[in-house]
């Protein structure tokens, strides 16, 4: 199990409201800095197993922990967001840095 002592911060270029089949959701557009860091977090996830998580945090809140099955090599990213979260306010989370 990885516990990192502090997040990685991923570089955002642009943040949206999705709506992923019925279920709010924010699109990511990430640097390409940003992009890498992803990809490098999630190998490390996909090589501790399925009982890792990724955890995803926004400002001084937990988003979500997921399960990775495959590392991402991708700059948008879709993040399903819990229904008690307004996909404009964690945009605005995201755009405040």
């Amino acid at each position: 199990m990885i516990l990192p002592s502090d997040f990685e911060r991923v570089g955002v270029i642009d943040a949206v409201a999705v709506d992923e089949g019925g279920q709010n959701a924010i699109a990511l557009t990430l640097t390409s800095d940003g992009a890498a860091v992803l990809a490098e977090l999630t190998e490390q996830v996909v090589a501790t197993g399925l009982e890792t998580r990724l955890v995803v945090k926004i400002g001084d809140d937990m988003l979500s922990a997921v399960r990775v099955v495959e590392a991402l090599q991708t700059d948008v990213v879709v993040v399903a967001l819990p229904t008690s979260e307004s996909p404009n306010d964690v945009i605005e989370l995201v755009r405040a840095g």
